[in-house]
């Protein structure tokens, strides 16, 4: 299967969010996690088609498992909202984006 991998960027901070990720335990983006450098103030969310409220965290490096409420989620595709600041300059910035569960 080949899947089509999007990669939000913001260009200025240098900070990249895949746009999928599989998390079937198989030790292969099992996580969904934000790469970037001298990222502080970290903080996701993520929300059902809803809206509903599925998880949060302050951990760029592992900001969701693909569970709620102790389950895995159905493969489908999410949103996400981040808030977060950079070491040199302290000013809040915002990403918001699809994510997509593959199995």
């Amino acid at each position: 299967m080949t899947l089509a991998l999007k990669i939000l960027e913001d260009e200025k901070a240098k900070v990249f969010l895949p746009s999928s990720f599989s998390p079937n335990n198989d030790g292969v983006n099992d996580v969904l996690q934000l790469y970037g450098e001298n990222i502080q103030e970290f903080n996701a969310s993520i929300f059902d088609r809803w809206g509903g409220l599925l998880s949060t965290s302050t951990d760029p490096n592992n900001i969701w498992d693909g569970e709620a409420n102790r389950s895995l989620v159905r493969e489908g595709v999410y949103v996400i909202v981040i808030q977060y600041k950079l070491s040199e300059d302290q000013s809040p910035r915002y990403l918001s984006q699809n994510i997509t569960v593959i199995r």
